[in-house]
């Protein structure tokens, strides 16, 4: 391994709490939603904590924006409106992750053609009025060579968003803003007082234990919000949730010449989308089942073959799925919206009987409204913090998405001048991995030589390096799912090469 891969850097995990240390805020989390509530509470001057099980258990790594057509298709407009919105305030904090695709309509057989067509009208519309900024990331899609077999195609602009990226960035922007991060650890005991909550944690697997205080603790730990109610806290709460939502994100191996992205509804169901995450690789999802069980995965992977091959001349087989990752979200069950036809996905419970120190409940998540769920959060602590929103802040660009509002394809060029001696393949997936953050990786490299032992597939030492320094990773499946996707290419050899390096870092 090279000298300059191996000079030492600024860890990730900058300050440990102490024993019996007092925060204003702990976080206990487990996703997305929880990593934005805790930065909203550090720009609000709250001494935070986030207690996190893993990056990117609870969310896709990745997906296409998919709730505008399925709020489109159930007249939703308020809940449109506001997700364009949040859109708009991801794109322009996170530009490298949070890319406009051409998108094509199909399968829409429920809805008369005319009457879909106006609404699709309507839908474009009002995307290009809440966020006009797509039109200049607009890509030519006159020589795109969509395998759809339908002759007529209904086409909009939706968005492919790296989940598992941007909640890497808030955690560098919590820990930026002051914030204490515990990855890998769990909330084993909590005891509530009048004033605080006496806490303690430990790191899975370990028998040492931490004992800190906490003013105010928040528990947003997604499908397991309930567990961490009745096994840790034993609270009762007015709401909880009734049963969790399976479903999967599916990565094919696809020769693809296209690079748009396909809506796919069958009859009335959700849409799922198709789009290619590089030149061999499509990823596919949301895909539903009904519960977590082998045979009901196995049973909605059929009926999404079948669904594809309907559509696509180009047919797919089992054997064509190379990695499936299922995720489970709970639905809410709250008692004042049992018999409504619109069930939120979120709720805000707070927990406060007899004056006793504050308890937050997140249930539900709503990925593409994780800010403004945030803030609302962190709004209704007000009377216990009389810490106010920074009005800034909503538009403080995330670690890596400093581009100074500097176009996507004029900065890359400047990347690619300034590392002109490195293959351009390496430098435009470090692009739209790590944005501007690629500087720490490359630094001042002018030679392949520069970046230490490559892997397979342009993943080099110095970039595993910066995973395991300032973004948490912890093996080498965290770095090849997790952080990259460079999985899908990796073959058993090679990914047995680097497991090895990094248990001899241990």
């Amino acid at each position: 391994m090279s000298e300059r891969a191996s000079e030492a850097t600024t860890t990730a995990a900058s300050h440990s709490p102490k024993e019996s240390e007092h925060y204003d805020v702990v976080v206990v989390n487990s996703g997305l939603q929880g990593v934005s509530i805790a930065c909203e509470a550090a720009s609000r001057n709250l001494k935070t904590l986030l207690v996190s099980n893993c990056i990117g258990e609870s969310s896709y790594p990745t997906g296409i924006y998919g709730d505008g057509l399925n709020n489109l298709k159930n007249f939703h407009l308020a809940s449109l409106i506001s997700n364009f919105e949040e859109l708009a305030n991801m794109y322009k904090r996170t530009p490298h992750l949070v890319r406009p695709i051409h998108t094509y309509v199909v399968g829409a057989q429920a809805t008369p053609s005319l009457h879909w067509r106006s609404m699709m009208k309507f839908y474009n519309w009002l995307q290009r009025k809440k966020i006009p900024s797509i039109a200049s990331e607009e890509q030519n899609s006159n020589a795109d060579q969509t395998p759809v077999n339908e002759l007529i195609k209904i086409t909009t602009k939706e968005f492919s968003i790296n989940f598992n990226r941007i909640e890497i960035a808030y955690m560098q922007q919590l820990q930026a803003l002051g914030g204490d991060i515990l990855q890998d650890h769990q909330l084993l005991e909590a005891q509530r007082q009048d004033k605080q909550w006496r806490l303690v944690i430990s790191k899975k697997k370990q028998n040492n234990c931490l004992n800190i205080s906490s003013s105010i603790l928040i528990n947003c730990n997604g499908c397991h919000t309930d567990d961490l109610l009745k096994q840790t806290l034993a609270v009762k709460t007015r709401s909880a949730t009734n049963h969790q939502r399976v479903s999967a994100l599916i990565f094919i191996r696809h020769q693809s010449k296209w690079n748009s992205a396909v809506a796919l509804q069958q009859a009335k169901q959700a849409f799922v989308y198709a789009y290619p995450i590089s030149a061999q690789h499509i990823c596919v999802g949301p895909v539903s089942a009904e519960h977590d069980s082998s045979e009901a995965k196995e049973k909605a992977l059929a009926i999404f073959i079948s669904l594809w091959n309907q559509h696509f001349n180009l047919p797919l087989n089992r054997d064509d799925i190379i990695h499936s990752q299922w995720t489970s979200q709970a639905v809410l069950d709250d008692p004042s919206c049992r018999s409504s036809y619109v069930r939120p996905e979120c709720y805000l419970d707070l927990n406060n009987p007899g004056n006793l120190a504050p308890l937050l409940n997140v249930f539900g998540a709503n990925m593409i409204q994780h800010r403004h769920l945030a803030q609302q959060a962190l709004d209704i602590l007000i009377p216990f913090t009389q810490a106010q929103a920074d009005a800034q802040f909503i538009n403080t660009p995330l670690p890596g998405g400093d581009f100074e509002q500097q176009p996507l394809a004029q900065l890359l060029a400047q990347f690619y001048q300034r590392y002109s001696t490195l293959p351009k393949e390496l430098i435009t997936r470090l692009f739209y991995t790590y944005g501007t953050n690629l500087l720490k990786i490359l630094g001042n490299s002018q030679e392949i030589e520069d970046l230490g032992y490559n892997f397979g597939h342009h993943l080099y030492e110095t970039e595993v390096r910066y995973l395991l320094e300032y973004e948490w990773a912890r093996n080498h499946y965290d770095i090849l799912w997790r952080h990259t996707f460079l999985g899908l290419s990796f073959d058993k050899d090679q990914q047995e090469v680097l497991r090895k390096y990094l248990s001899n870092l241990q």
